[in-house]
């Protein structure tokens, strides 16, 4: 399941996204649409999810991807949890102000 979120959100989404807008919106493919496309979702969306998956259950990353089986290190995959979550909330703004891109 992990890798499945992983592809979409890193491949299917953004391809797709931009896709749908190089073709609906008529503005050509270009640098700029694929980046924000990328941000917005390989970014924005992926880490907001990641940040609030490890604030709210530490256990799993620390586990589960990082092969670290002590009760201490939920303290710091929670905090990494608040870095993403900060990055991913600036992905996902850059939708509202394309500037950020």
């Amino acid at each position: 399941m992990y890798l499945a979120i992983v592809t979409a959100l890193m491949l299917v989404l953004p391809v797709g996204s931009i896709g749908l807008e190089a073709v609906i919106g008529g503005h050509g493919l270009s640098a700029l649409l694929v980046a924000k496309w990328f941000v917005i979702w390989s970014v924005g969306a992926r880490l907001f999810l990641a940040g609030m998956r490890q604030i709210v259950q530490p256990r799993y990353t620390a586990e589960v991807i990082l092969s670290l089986k002590h009760e201490e290190s939920h303290v710091l995959v929670r905090e990494l949890g608040f870095a993403n979550l900060a990055v991913g909330l600036a992905g996902l703004a850059s939708w509202l102000f394309p500037t950020w891109v």
